[in-house]
This record gives structure tokens, C-alpha cells and sequence, in this order.
């Protein structure tokens, strides 16, 4: 729950931040943006329900990996419905000025969706090592001598 905090301050800190720049956000840039989340979101279930653990005999391990791509799947099924969310809300969007303090909601829904851009990369990445790892934990348990026979 921290980091999701710690997340969306940091979201909201820099969308006030770009508020104060000249950027202006393209109309033609965020449908872009939220259908490569699109598929990237589709991608990664795709994956997460590839994983398969039935040739593991190790109840420990499996449930500590699945916990693991539990989670991964919790993360990018929130941060996907979050953008759907915010790129709905989008066209409703305004920008608000109160004395020195400027807030635009079109530029806070360009930077949520750059950061889910950029989250989901970092997740690939994760999954992909996880993967490696679970095969490569699997593969030694397999290749391990049997004490029956020696080599």
C-alpha cells in the first residue's frame, strides 16, 4: 500500500511539475499511448498464465512463484483498469489555476500513462527473470545426481 502512495504522489508532484511547462498534450498522443498499454496488458496475461508449475514437486516453491506471479498479475491488471480509467476520463479533463497553483488533468492522465508505459516494461523484465529463474531451479533439481546411482 506504501508504494502505491509513494507511486501516485510521485505522479501527482510530477504532473504539477509539467503543469507549469508550455507541453501541451496531443489529442492523437494518448490513444496511441493506451492502446500500446492495450497490448502490452495482453501480452502480459498471456504470459502469466503460461507459466506452468506442473512437473514441480516442491509445495514450498510452488506457492512462494505463484504468490510472485500473483502479484505481478495484481500489478498490471490495476495499473491497466487505473489507465482505462483515467483515459476515459480524459475528454472530461480541465486544467484549474488557484493563485500560484496550476493543475491540468489532461497532462496528469499523459503522465500516468507514461508511467504505466514504463511500469509495464519494468514488470516484462521481471517476469522474464522469473521465468529464467524458475527454469533454472527446475533444471538443477532435475539434472541432480541420483544417490542411487552414481556416476
Amino acid at each position: 500500500m506504501r508504494k502505491w502512495l509513494i507511486r501516485g504522489s510521485a505522479i501527482v508532484i510530477a504532473t504539477w511539475g509539467i503543469s507549469y511547462t508550455p507541453l501541451v498534450c496531443d489529442k492523437e498522443l494518448l490513444p496511441v499511448i493506451y492502446t500500446v498499454l492495450g497490448i502490452m496488458f495482453s501480452i502480459a496475461l498471456s504470459q502469466l498464465i503460461s507459466f506452468s508449475f506442473s512437473e514441480i514437486d516442491n509445495e514450498q516453491f510452488v506457492k512462494k512463484q505463484r504468490k510472485q506471479i500473483r502479484d505481478i498479475r495484481t500489478s498490471f491488471i490495476v495499473q491497466f483498469s487505473l489507465a482505462t480509467v483515467f483515459f476515459i476520463s480524459y475528454s472530461y479533463g480541465a486544467k484549474f489555476t488557484i493563485g500560484w497553483f496550476r493543475f491540468d488533468w489532461r497532462i496528469l492522465v499523459f503522465t500516468y500513462l507514461l508511467y504505466c508505459l514504463a511500469y509495464f516494461i519494468v514488470n516484462f523484465i521481471a517476469l522474464a527473470q522469473l521465468k529464467d529463474k524458475i527454469e533454472d531451479d527446475v533444471r538443477k533439481i532435475r539434472n541432480k545426481p541420483d544417490p542411487k546411482y552414481p556416476e
